[in-house]
This record gives C-alpha cells, sequence and structure tokens, in this order.
C-alpha cells in the first residue's frame, strides 16, 4: 500500500507505466547481452537461450488446431494432426523445424508503439520481420538487426516515460492485443505470456480507476491457457484473448 507520504516524496506509476517501462527495458537488455559478444556463437551450434525454446517443444499429444485452413492436413497420416506449427506473419519466412529467435518482448513493445501512433507499432514489426529475416543469414546480418531495434526502443522508451495510463488508453492497449493475436503474433508461448502479463497489469491500472470490465472468469481462462508451457495450444489462448470483458 502507497501512503500518501510516498506519494509526495516519489513518483507514482500505474501498474501499465510499470510494465511498459519494464517491457522495453527487458527488451533493450535481451539485445544488450547478444550484442556483448559475451555469448557469440561458438562452434556449430548457437546460444540457444536467446532463441524460442517452445518454437520446437511442445506435448505431441496436445489436440490438432481447429484452424485447419492454415495447415490442410493430411489424413492418411496421423502425426499430421498433431502438428502445432502456423503460418506467423512476423516470421513468415521461417518454417516448422527451423530455431526461431526469441522475439517476445520485441512484439509486446510493437503494441505500445501502435499507442503512440499506428506506424510506430508498424515499424517495429518490420524490424522483427527483417531480424528473423537475418537469423537465417550470418551473425552481421542479426547484430545489425538487433540494433535497429534498440533504436526503436530506445525512442519508445523516452516517449512513454511518463505516460499516463488513461482508461481509454487502457482499452486501447487491449483491442491492439485482441487484434494482434488474430494475426498470430502471440502463437509461441513465450509471446502469449508476456501477452497475459501485459493485460494483468493493464487490469490493475484499470480497477485502480475504478473499470472493472475484464472479469475474473476471463483472466483465469488467460492463466488457464498459458499454465503449462508444454500443454500450450494457440487455438485456445486465442479464443482465451476473445473472451476479455465476458461475465
Amino acid at each position: 500500500m502507497i501512503d500518501t507520504d510516498y506519494q509526495k516524496r516519489k513518483v507514482v506509476s500505474s501498474h501499465a507505466n510499470t510494465w511498459a517501462i519494464g517491457q522495453i527495458k527487458a527488451a533493450r537488455r535481451f539485445i544488450e547481452l547478444y550484442n556483448s559478444g559475451k555469448h557469440s556463437t561458438r562452434g556449430l551450434m548457437p546460444e540457444l537461450s536467446f532463441f524460442d525454446c517452445e518454437a520446437c517443444h511442445h506435448e505431441t499429444l496436445v489436440p490438432s488446431d481447429p484452424m485447419r485452413a492454415t495447415r490442410p492436413s493430411n489424413e492418411a497420416d496421423p502425426a499430421s494432426s498433431k502438428l502445432l506449427w502456423e503460418p506467423r506473419t512476423l516470421s513468415s519466412n521461417i518454417g516448422p523445424g527451423a530455431v526461431r529467435f526469441n522475439d517476445s518482448g520485441f512484439v509486446m513493445t510493437a503494441i505500445l508503439g501502435d499507442l503512440i501512433a499506428p506506424d510506430r507499432g508498424e515499424q517495429m514489426r518490420s524490424a522483427i520481420m527483417a531480424l528473423h529475416k537475418a537469423s537465417q543469414v550470418d551473425q552481421q546480418s542479426l547484430h545489425q538487426a538487433l540494433k535497429n531495434i534498440d533504436q526503436q526502443l530506445e525512442s519508445l522508451e523516452t516517449d512513454l516515460a511518463l505516460h499516463t495510463y488513461t482508461v481509454d488508453d487502457c482499452h486501447q492497449l487491449l483491442r491492439f492485443v485482441t487484434r494482434r493475436s488474430r494475426q498470430n503474433d502471440f502463437y509461441s508461448y513465450a509471446a502469449a505470456e508476456q501477452a497475459v502479463m501485459a493485460i494483468e497489469a493493464i487490469r490493475a491500472t484499470l480497477q485502480q480507476q475504478g473499470d472493472r470490465s475484464i472479469t475474473d472468469s476471463s483472466m483465469n481462462a488467460l492463466r488457464k491457457a498459458t499454465l503449462n508451457p508444454d500443454a500450450f495450444h494457440p487455438a485456445l489462448f486465442r479464443g482465451a484473448i476473445a473472451t476479455l470483458g465476458s461475465p
């Protein structure tokens, strides 16, 4: 509990502001660690801690995704019904089985860019797409792509440092998250997990301002959908996001 004396002496940030700045700083730290050279590739394998583990590792017995139109199944091959891979705009150049750079932190900063201006979010998404293309070329290209993202993050951090998140801002962020979920931005478990933490912060900020439109029921559905990384299912997560605000 923050008392009035503390509020007089300190800058008190909302939950949304704390999340937003923390998200940007974590993304920039991630880039700093990779580009520092301390974790450079040695020999055949890259440093896999910077890549998306769940892009490959998941429970094969999870039911098939109902978005069958994006991935026609081979009825003669039972294994095809257990594949969870789907096309994803942000990493469209990377097919199933390829090691994908972990962009989960960057994806959420694009949502923050959307709040400032539509072109800011799209610029970040273009930079993320360039990152994935560079990751399949060579280390030099990947380092440069990360530098480009960091420049955008630096600008975003400056613009949002003292931003006050109104009820309208919070609902706008929720709309952005819901819209991007339909574009499969949160297809990976790591990105979905980040989205849930963002929604938790947005919900807390709304509640501070008397808005309780994000119900316990819809929040619990999101938590349940991301409870187990091995059993994560993209379609169930998309369905849970669609219930935001439902009783």
